[in-house]
């Protein structure tokens, strides 16, 4: 979407609006929410939010991007308008039959697409750039036709894709540690370090145990654009 000028331009105007939305954002379990439905908008305050949606996720969008953050998802009363970002192997496994079928449970989002985005290095190799987006563990964002109201868990059901999601990711990132899928790799918090200066990528691991990531005002480095995830 949009670019760094862009991004700047939207901050002029909407910076107050990307702000609250941020600060309320945090780690659901494994993934991130960024809630635009109208209804978390006007809890929030922010006046005519029906015109605030569009350049809240293009800013969003140039954020989860810019560091890659794995597992964001946001949510919009418009399906159409949803988005979530991981790993290209990671929205294969969400959006594909699973090659074993106890594994089947978690193929949720058979009408989605993703779109991966390839590193710079690999761009001026053709095949090696259709290879990395396809096959390799490049950062996706995953496009949604329909998103389930509700989801069955040992037949209990669990609804709003909010409330079930996480649950599915604690499954499938669970599989992926014990290494029940040949070759996908369990992805760090954070996939880059290009954007985040002095910032180290490590892998994290997210179990119940652990306490949900929050945004850190007092722990951004001085003269960044952007606030990073903290523990």
């Amino acid at each position: 979407m949009c670019k760094q000028d862009g991004f700047r331009k939207l901050s002029a105007r909407y910076g107050g609006e990307f702000a609250a939305l941020m600060k309320c954002s945090c780690y659901k379990g494994p993934v991130i929410f960024f809630d635009l439905r109208l209804s978390h908008l006007e809890a929030l305050k922010i006046p005519d939010p029906e015109e605030k949606i569009m350049p809240l996720i293009e800013m969003l969008d140039f954020f989860i991007r810019g560091y890659e953050q794995m597992n964001s998802f946001i949510l919009c009363d418009d399906v159409t308008l949803c988005r979530f970002y991981s790993t290209s192997q990671i929205c294969k496994l969400l959006s594909t039959k699973a090659p074993k079928p106890e594994f089947m449970w978690h193929n949720v989002f058979p009408m989605a697409e993703y779109h991966s985005f390839v590193s710079n290095d690999v761009h001026s190799n053709f095949p090696l750039s259709e290879w990395y987006a396809r096959y390799g563990n490049a950062f996706s964002c995953m496009h949604f036709r329909e998103i389930p109201k509700s989801y069955f868990k040992y037949g209990k059901e669990i609804v709003g894709v909010e409330n079930y999601f996480p649950e599915i990711m604690y499954f499938l990132m669970e599989n992926i540690k014990n290494e029940y899928y040949p070759g996908v790799i369990y992805p760090c918090l954070y996939k880059t370090e290009r954007s985040v200066p002095g910032f180290q990528p490590k892998v994290v691991y997210w179990h119940r145990d652990v306490e949900p990531m929050v945004w850190s005002e007092d722990k951004i480095p001085k003269g960044m654009l952007y606030p990073h995830a903290t523990r």
